[in-house]
């Protein structure tokens, strides 16, 4: 199911990467370049011409060749014109005519295309696409050759070669200077500009613009009587000497085209002065784009739903959580109901998206069974550039699934151990996503943070039993002490006959794999003298699903089905013990008094050491399993499931305390306030809930602590 889900994504960015298209906004730019304003009819008495007579033949001045059609690559005129002046007629005559285009690119521009699209992916995109119309650019200004946005092939400039004329043009300019010709030198010098209006003052500068000695009238039919308009004189500048050369020269030299040239020459007849202006395109303001109090808008109500730090990585990230609950979908529609009803027009979905994304905000995902690992050598797969690679990182996926299926095959074997063995046990736990509290339909509450209420999950294998350890945060956090003391409860309520306990968990560091839960197990082993050996595995991470994700599932199905209103925590105890069909799940209700501070242990009898007893370095990350024992202060672990492995010994007594008593003290004196923010979203919400509550939430303590999301998947290991 990967693997499809894989292909099917890199399916659908390859052919998002081939669907760029450009069209719509060249059609914008054509229908501009093309419509008619009263500055032609400036342009018209300043080259002396009538004007024009159908807004169709106007050529807009401001416009090029390469900006009206971006797949336009005209080549110079090959016309050899022995005249040494260039006559134009009539404004209406410089209409841009079809000329032919490359059919097909070549195959390395194809490859190059693909390569280009194919990297155009998520967020990069449009970062990528900026990057490439700048190189387009850039190649364009400098004569080198470019691919259009339509996949076409622009040739690389070059000077062409001269014919005959009456100027002896080629005897000027073909004569050696610095080892290469004149031309030469002037064709390398003009593409060195590297921009636009860098080249418009050039052409326009050597450019000289006369009235018409004289114009032939034609009597027979006086309708198509035309007249001559401007005279037009070309030169070079040769060691600071005007040198005067024919048209055709000027164009082939400098590799243009004739329609650049005419453009550059109407850019300077357009002013008394006859000082060009630089090509403006791009740089007004786009019509479309949305308000400072528009986008101010958006970002109230994105800031107006309750916000969380990460209760583990507010010290390293400035990132901040939305509810699980919440999504882009919802949170848009909500923003549109809120903006319709004001009568104003709402931005589109891109737009709040885009600037959700700008505020540093991410949902709070509920956990799900996906690998990380599996997905990144699959695209290394995909993307492998030799076999060697490709073969390197099939070996490593390969030996990644071969450990999950060792997990979880040692996973079924103990559950089978235990359901034929009476003096064994084994235990699945986990921790449920966080059940808000009130939980109400409506959508004020999507704006309000509210209560959580927690659950730890236990679910015993041979006999099916479902165990739920159940409070809500103002009676205790959702941390390591807070899981050791509901596993602990569990296991000094184990029968006698029970020497055996194998547990399993993710590896989800901030609750189950550290230092806290550690203690806690040496604890209870030294308490419960019955209790021989305690064995607490890890499933390998992305691949860790467990029979409590079962129960998880169940408890959300009861909550749709039956419809009831949640309004106290004292609700979801109640909903939750009304799961379960052949044996209802038993729920067990915590108090701030009920947890214990296993912490505190490791700074007086304890010790966390980062050596194990052979000197190697321990690291919490790499263990598989750790097995606890009789020997006191003494962990035994493991960095694989594989029954063959010798255990590896850290101690974490102090020296002279060996046989020390380890008696953890409560962890809470009193209830926990919860954040002032929240208290205040909370009883904003009172007049939606029943008046049997209120005082319930009107007497929750508060404080100014920062309002942290309590939830810790997305750390991966915590001491």
């Amino acid at each position: 199911m990967a693997s499809d889900r894989t292909r099917k994504i890199m399916s659908l960015v390859e052919t998002k990467g081939k669907e760029r298209n450009e069209d719509g906004q060249q059609a914008d730019l054509r229908k501009n370049l093309c419509q008619p304003s009263n500055s032609m009819q400036d342009f018209s008495s300043i080259l002396g011409v009538p004007g024009p007579s159908k807004p169709t033949d106007v050529l807009s001045e401001c416009s090029d060749d390469s900006v009206a059609d971006k797949s336009y690559s005209p080549d110079a005129s090959e016309s050899s014109d022995d005249n040494d002046v260039h006559v134009f007629k009539t404004v209406s005559a410089l209409k841009i005519s079809k000329r032919p285009r490359n059919k097909k690119p070549c195959a390395a521009a194809q490859k190059d295309v693909a390569v280009e699209n194919s990297r155009q992916n998520g967020a990069e995109k449009g970062t990528y696409s900026r990057k490439k119309r700048s190189e387009r650019k850039e190649k364009r200004n400098t004569g080198k050759s470019y691919i259009t946005a339509k996949n076409k092939v622009v040739k690389e400039r070059v000077s062409k070669p001269l014919a005959s004329c009456r100027m002896k043009c080629s005897q000027k300019l073909e004569v050696k200077f610095e080892e290469r010709t004149i031309r030469e030198k002037i064709f390398q010098e003009y593409w060195a500009l590297g921009d636009r209006n860098k080249r418009v003052r050039f052409i326009a500068g050597l450019v000289d613009t006369k009235e018409p000695a004289s114009s032939r009238k034609r009597t027979v039919d006086p309708d198509k009587e035309k007249f001559r308009t401007k005279t037009h004189i070309f030169h070079f500048v040769i060691n600071g000497e005007r040198v005067r050369v024919c048209r055709a020269c000027f164009m082939k030299t400098l590799g243009e085209t004739q329609m650049f040239v005419t453009l550059s020459l109407c850019n300077k007849n357009s002013t008394l002065s006859g000082i060009t202006y630089d090509d403006n395109r791009g740089r007004s303001v786009s019509a479309n784009k949305h308000s400072i109090e528009t986008l101010q808008q958006v970002k109230d109500h994105i800031s107006s739903f309750p916000l969380y730090q990460s209760h583990y990585t507010r010290r390293e990230s400035s990132r901040r959580y939305l509810p699980p609950h919440l999504s882009l979908s919802l949170m848009y529609s909500l923003y549109c109901d809120q903006i319709n009803s004001i009568q104003r027009k709402p931005v589109s979905r891109q737009i709040y998206e885009r600037e959700f994304h700008k505020m540093n905000l991410s949902f709070k995902e509920p956990k799900v069974d996906t690998c990380n690992k599996c997905d990144l050598l699959r695209m290394k797969i995909r993307v492998a550039g030799d076999e060697e690679e490709k073969k390197k990182s099939e070996e490593e996926l390969a030996i990644h699934h071969l450990e999950a299926d060792n997990a979880y095959e040692e996973k079924r074997k103990d559950k089978e151990l235990a359901a034929n063995d009476q003096t064994r046990r084994c235990f699945m736990f986990d921790l449920q996503q966080c059940l808000p509290t009130p939980m109400l339909n409506t959508s004020v509450a999507f704006y309000k943070r509210q209560l959580w209420t927690f659950n730890l999950t236990l679910h015993e294998t041979s006999t099916q039993n479902v165990r739920c350890y159940m409070w809500h945060e103002a009676e205790g956090g959702r941390g390591g002490n807070q899981i050791a003391t509901c596993i602990f409860k569990e296991l000094t309520s184990l029968p006698q006959q029970v020497s055996k306990v194998t547990l399993y968990s993710d590896t989800c560091g901030g609750q189950n794999k550290n230092s806290h839960v550690a203690t806690m197990f040496l604890v209870a082993m030294q308490q419960n003298i019955h209790l021989e050996i305690v064995d607490h595995k890890f499933l390998i991470s992305g691949h860790t699903h467990l029979e409590c994700d079962v129960d998880h599932g169940l408890i959300e199905k009861q909550k749709k089905k039956l419809q009831v209103p949640i309004s106290h925590p004292y609700d979801w105890y109640q909903l939750v013990r009304s799961v379960g069909k052949k044996k209802k799940f038993e729920v067990i209700e915590l108090n701030h008094s009920d947890f214990l501070n296993f912490a505190d242990l490791l700074k007086k009898s304890l010790q966390l050491r980062k050596k194990d007893e052979d000197g190697n370095q321990f690291n919490w990350h790499s263990v598989k399993w750790f097995r606890y024992t009789r020997e006191s202060g003494k962990i035994l672990y493991k960095t694989t499931l594989d029954n063959d492995e010798p255990f590896h010994t850290l101690c974490l007594t102090r020296r002279g305390q060996q046989d020390a008593r380890l008696y953890p003290e409560r962890l809470y004196t009193s209830s926990i306030p919860i954040s002032k923010e929240k208290k205040k979203d909370i009883l904003d919400l009172l007049p939606l809930i029943s008046p049997t509550f209120h005082d319930f939430y009107r007497n929750l303590k508060s404080s100014d602590m920062p309002d942290t999301y309590p939830d810790s998947e997305d750390d991966d290991l915590r001491d």
